[in-house]
């Protein structure tokens, strides 16, 4: 499984190549992830660093929030 590859690379603090972070992303958002491996990977990720490829990647799928955007009721 991709996510697995990930986090094993992760944990090791290195970077994800543009190809497996698209896989760990085809792996989430085809529910083939668990619950706990998504939340590994996020918190991994975030420990590691996220790269700009990382990031820009993640986004495109709709995964990756900023943690300096306010989350929360929005004013109209």
């Amino acid at each position: 499984m991709p996510i697995k590859k990930a986090l094993n690379l992760l944990v090791k603090k290195e970077n994800l190549s543009l190809e497996l972070t698209y896989e760990v992303a085809q792996e989430i958002i085809t529910g083939r992830a668990t619950p706990s491996q998504i939340g590994a990977f996020l918190a991994t990720l975030a420990a590691k660093g996220e790269t700009t490829e990382e990031i820009t990647l993640l986004n495109k799928f709709g995964m990756f929030v900023p943690n300096n955007l306010p989350i929360g009721k929005i004013q109209s």
